[in-house]
């Protein structure tokens, strides 16, 4: 406490999104998913995550070209060594932006949206504890952001979800 003002601790959790764009020189070019990333930093942890698409059909392989098509045949194995290295090799909180700096042609991951941290993340004190709530809060994030990604709303549709209803 300085001053008599308690600074409360914050974080951030932050998604980006990974796209190839199968033509630059043409605006109405085929965008190909290819997943979502997300970055978390706290006072006292520093992560990253990601979600990525295993595989893509002939089609969407036929419209890369050659050498990425040669990278991004199974995009985990080409992604995320570059993705742990820009988690070690930036500042906490700087590494989707390092990797939207070496990713911004064909490839590109773009800005990072931010995402409000549960308030428990900056309470929890307890190392394990924290990493469990991080990992699981993280997890359903980056799924949930990936399908929002391949499969968007169509005809005007925000919601896909189908309207359950339940009787005991």
């Amino acid at each position: 406490m300085a001053d008599g003002i308690v600074r409360f601790p914050t974080g951030m959790l932050r998604v980006s999104r990974i796209v190839y764009f199968t033509d630059l020189q043409h605006a109405d070019s085929k965008e190909i998913p290819v997943g979502v990333i997300a970055e978390v930093t706290l006072p006292t942890l520093h992560a990253i995550g990601t979600a990525l698409r295993p595989g893509f059909h002939d089609s969407e392989l036929a419209l890369m070209g050659p050498i990425m098509r040669d990278l991004l045949r199974k995009p985990m194995d080409y992604l995320w060594p570059e993705i742990v290295a820009a988690l070690n090799n930036s500042e906490p909180g700087r590494a989707l932006e390092q990797l939207g700096q070496q990713y911004h042609s064909s490839l590109s991951i773009f800005a990072p949206a931010s995402i409000d941290v549960p308030r428990q993340w900056l309470l929890e004190r307890a190392d394990e504890k924290l990493w469990e709530l991080v990992e699981h809060r993280t997890r359903v994030t980056l799924e949930d952001e990936y399908f929002k990604f391949l499969f968007p709303p169509r005809d005007g549709v925000d919601d896909p979800n189908v309207d359950t209803r339940r009787a005991a």
